[in-house]
Order: structure tokens, then sequence, then C-alpha cells
């Protein structure tokens, strides 16, 4: 309230904060704090018997919205309008690029496609997504996160192999492999397409490129599911079977022995390693003959803005070894023919690439040691949630409530959270045996001067020990001044002692569920306080 009436000196961010606080007021506040009247029509109907609505009408000024406290899944509409709602919040740039669709270009346009098309399934648990994909209560989704995601941004032409591709039958795993050739060689699909208008001397061209297609190619195109006898049986296993199998018009007669004839044929050893220099000018050059738009835009590097220097780095980043097999480099990477770069793909890259800065974490994260580690994860996070790591980054210079804010941040980061922006290594415990399989050890680690506490992130049950531990902890945050004067009992008086107990007393189950205490009152889950909450006060 107080953050309130001092509105108009707020700044965005304490505006955000202030709204989010109020968002999380539930129901369950509301009968804690005796006001259970508001939610009853006939005692207050001008509250709709909504505390959403009482809240909206004690905070006119900030523009509240009702789904920032409860998602709205009673039709199609309001379903597609929640989903935006939350997406607004978790990926504010890619809505923002979204509403101004009509001055993007296209290069604009696939960028924005493609990060739509990174959203996984999990991504939309993590956001609070779930009930979409839940047929019951969003039956018009169908189940579906690829058809949540295409209704909401409906002008950008989704393709559902974009989000997956389906392997379910020869027909769609051929039109899985269509629609990843159309974007990564559209020339060769377009060629395809119009094969009936090709002279010989084009049908010979087309044919050749086809065979000039490796079995690297099948792991940079990400089309491993289409070589698997698990998922793609009709395929045999055999790339070569692929685009004999997309490629099948007579005119072309592709053919296994005309697949290794080529091979043969066209194997040629034209790059030069004998020094840095020369290895260094090879791979320049076989860049620069596979994809010229990296090097052309790093030759004119001081032209580049900020957001473009930062493309072309994700560009070079998603180099990998496999294409440096693709392009005929894969010698770079012998340490025999170029122990310049000790064996390492990511060094050659670097060498090329001297003015870019490139972090090798870019490429690849490194679970070597605990230092490498937390590294790992620190650079993962600035790429993930920058404005935390810049916050932490000044911590000095936070006030009590900014590292109060800061340290709730942090603790809403989640397991899901980890295994989404890739960090699923550190609770590995063989790849990382230092962080002890917890994202949480991971996490107190980088952040070593917050005093983070572990159950900020999950509370413990496991024995009546932490579970009496976890309790406190949330008590101390909830009724601190209750906490302190328990701490100092023996120097209270008669009368504070009294006052103390009566503050207990008030304390009922409804706190207990609105503080996130519920498991400490489930027997399941804490079955030595035997489901009551008043056995854990007492304890």
């Amino acid at each position: 309230m107080q953050q309130y009436e001092r509105i108009a000196e707020l700044n965005d961010r304490e505006l955000n904060d202030l709204r989010n606080e109020i968002y999380r007021i539930t129901s369950g506040h509301f009968q804690v704090w005796g006001l259970g009247g508001v939610m009853n029509q006939k005692a207050d109907p001008y509250f709709h018997g909504s505390h959403i609505v009482a809240l909206m009408a004690v905070f006119p000024d900030l523009n509240l919205n009702p789904l920032g406290f409860q998602l709205d899944w009673s039709n199609e509409e309001r379903g597609v309008e929640s989903v935006r709602y939350v997406l607004s919040k978790k990926i504010q740039h890619i809505m923002e690029r979204y509403e101004r669709i009509a001055q993007l270009n296209d290069r604009e346009l696939n960028d924005l496609r493609n990060e739509i098309y990174e959203i996984t399934q999990g991504h939309l648990y993590m956001w609070g997504l779930s009930g979409a994909m839940n047929q019951k209560v969003a039956p018009y989704f169908y189940g579906s996160y690829i058809n949540v995601l295409i209704a909401v941004f409906p002008d950008l032409n989704l393709n559902s192999l974009g989000f997956q591709l389906d392997w379910s039958s020869e027909e769609k795993g051929i039109e899985s492999v269509r629609y990843v050739l159309s974007k990564e060689v559209p020339h060769i699909l377009q060629q395809y397409e119009r094969i009936a208008e090709l002279s010989d001397r084009e049908i010979h061209d087309l044919r050749n490129v086809i065979y000039g297609i490796k079995q690297a190619h099948i792991m940079v195109w990400k089309l491993v599911g289409a070589v698997s006898r698990q998922s793609a049986p009709y395929f045999q296993g055999s790339y070569i079977n692929v685009f004999i199998s997309v490629f099948s018009h007579l005119r072309l007669g592709l053919t296994l022995q005309g697949f290794r004839d080529y091979r043969k044929a066209t194997f040629e050893r034209k790059y030069g390693w004998k020094t840095l220099e020369s290895g260094t000018w090879s791979v320049r050059e076989a860049i620069r003959n596979n994809r010229p738009d990296i090097i052309s835009r790093y030759e004119n590097l001081g032209q580049l803005k900020e957001d473009e220097i930062k493309r072309l780095k994700r560009d070079i980043y998603g180099i990998t070894q496999g294409h440096f097999y693709i392009w005929g480099i894969g010698a770079a990477m012998n340490r025999k023919i170029a122990p310049y770069f000790y064996g390492s793909y990511i060094n050659v890259l670097m060498a090329v690439f001297p003015d870019l800065n490139l972090n090798p974490l870019g490429f690849q994260l490194d679970w070597s040691s605990e230092e490498k580690g937390i590294e790992s994860v620190r650079y993962v996070l600035f790429r993930e949630v920058s404005h935390l790591m810049q916050q932490y980054e000044r911590l000095e210079q936070l006030n009590d409530r900014e590292i109060h804010d800061l340290r709730n941040e942090i603790y809403r980061i989640t397991k899901g959270d980890f295994n989404l922006w890739g960090l699923g290594a550190a609770m590995n415990k063989k790849l990382a045996p230092y962080f002890y399989g917890s994202y949480i050890n991971a996490l107190i680690a980088l952040f070593p001067d917050l005093n983070l506490n572990a159950l900020g992130f999950q509370l413990d049950w496991s024995s009546e020990e932490k579970g009496i531990e976890s309790v406190k902890y949330v008590l101390s945050k909830e009724v601190p001044h209750s906490m302190q004067q328990y701490e100092r009992i023996a120097q209270l008086n008669d009368r504070e002692l009294n006052d103390l107990r009566n503050e207990i007393y008030r304390i009922t189950s409804g706190h207990f569920q609105v503080w996130g205490l519920s498991g400490a009152m489930t027997e399941k889950v804490a079955p030595y306080f035997h489901g009551s909450y008043m056995n854990v006060l007492k304890e």
C-alpha cells in the first residue's frame, strides 16, 4: 500500500514489481485477512463475488489485467488471449516484434518464426500454461502446444513441422525431410519441384548436387530421426535411402551406387594446413564458399549495429563440428595435420574471427571443474536472465529492498528453467559432481554474496527436523516479528509471552495454505505432523 501511495515516483521496474505482488494475492489471502465477505455477492454485490474485481477497484491506477490473477480458458478467444498475456511477460521481445509484423522484412520474419519454433511444450508448462494443453480445460487446442502457438501467431503461417518433425509414417517422414530441406537447401527443392521442365543438363546437375549430400548433413540439419530405425524404420537407417525416397522421380534415377561413385569421383584435398596462417585461410575460404554471409558481415564488422553483431556471433556459435566435415575441412581438427588448433573446431573459429571476442562457452559449456561449471552457468544466465545478472554485478549499490527482490527472483528459478536453458548437465552428477546433482547448489555457488538459503528454492519435508526448519524459514518471512520474539524468549516478560502466544494462536490452516506450507499438513509429505497445522506450530 505504501508503494501504491507513491505510485507517481515509481519507475517502470518498480511498477511492474508492484503489479506482480498484487497479482499474487489470492482469495485465500482475503479469507485469512478477514475479507471473505468481499466474495459474498449478497454481502458485497458490487464486487460480484470476486477478489479480483475488488483488487482492481482498490488499485485503479495500475491498469491491472484480470489475467494477471487467473488465466481464462472459457472459450478459444479467451484462451488465446490468456496465452498472449503470459507470453508478453515471458518473451516480451518476441511479442513486440509480432505486433509490428507489417514492418518486418523477410529476414526478420524468418528469424521471428525460428524463435517461435524453438518454444517447446516444456516452456509452456514452465510459464504456467499447462491449462492450454489440457483437453478438458481448453478443448479447442486439442492438447497440443503446437496448436496453441499457431493460434496465437496466425499471421506467421507457422508449420507444425517447424516445432516437431513427424516420423509416424513414411509419407510423414518424407514430408518432414522436405520441410527441413526447404530451409537448409531451398534451391535443391525448388529445382526438384520443377523437374518436368528441366533440361538433361539441369537434371544431371541436380542429380550430382543430391549425390553430394553427406551423412554429416543429417546431423547438421537435425534429421537424426530419419536415420533411426526406431523412429523411421522405412528408411532402414540409411541416409542414402532417405534421399532416394525424397527425390524419387524417375528422371533423376538416384541409386545407392550413384552416391558411392560420386563420392569417390569428387574426393579432393584442396586446402593447405602446413602453418597456422594457411590453416586459418583454408577454414575462412571454406566458410566463404558455404556461408558467404558470415564472412561478408565479419569483413564489415565496423559498420554493424550491436544487434547485428549479436546475430553474427549467434550464427558463428551455430557452426558445429559437423559443418567442418560437410565443408571438407575436417582436417582442421586433426592434431597431426593441424596441431596448432589442438583438435578443436572451437579454437579454429576463434582464430578465424579474432575481432569478435568469441567465448568458447558459446559453442560448448564446460563442466571439467567447479570453476568452469560456475562460469558455464553464469554464461547461460547472462543470456537468459541478463537483468538479474546485471543486478548482481552491482550488488554493492543495491538497497535492502532491491537485494530482497533480487533474492526472490533467483529463488523463483526452477529445475525446469535449467533444463529449458540447456543447463541439464549442471544437474548430472557424473558431468558436474561438485553441484551434487542439484540446480540449487549451482545457484548458491553462482551467487555467493547473497547468502541464499536452499529452502528459498524448495522446502524440505524429508525428515521432521528438516520439516520444522522449513516451517521456521517460511515464518521468518511471513511473521518475522513473532519469530524474532521467539528467538529471544528467555528475555520476554509475562506480558510479552502472552502476546506472543496470542499471535501464534491466530495463525490458521488458511495461513499455511497462503504461505505455501500446505505440505506440512499433508500426511504423505510430512507424516510426522499428522496432517495438522497445530501440531506443526507446537513443534
